[in-house]
């Protein structure tokens, strides 16, 4: 996953939405960069009900064009409120 979000870079702004607490932040920002992820924006909406509207309000407010998610429902649930999520096929987490 991570060749691709590099490749992506090039013509996007990446943005990170975690359903990680804020409290991981430092162990999430230190994960990213072992791993080579570019990233302009990080953001956290916590665990337990709601992911998908806190992730939500998060792609309205910034305007996010498309949307990638490890968690196929999370994909499916934000497709019925419109938008342009995806599920990256043979990505490994």
């Amino acid at each position: 996953m991570a060749e691709i979000v590099r490749s992506w870079q090039k013509d996007n702004e990446i943005i990170i939405v975690s359903a990680s607490p804020k409290q991981l932040e430092a162990i999430t920002r230190w994960w990213l960069k072992k791993h080579q992820i570019p990233f302009n924006q990080l953001f956290f909406v916590g665990t337990g009900d709601g992911i998908v509207e806190r992730k939500f309000e998060i792609i309205q407010k910034i305007g996010i064009e498309c949307f990638v998610d490890d968690d196929p429902q999370i994909v499916n649930s934000l497709r019925k409120f419109g938008v342009n999520a995806r599920f990256p096929q043979g990505a490994s987490f």
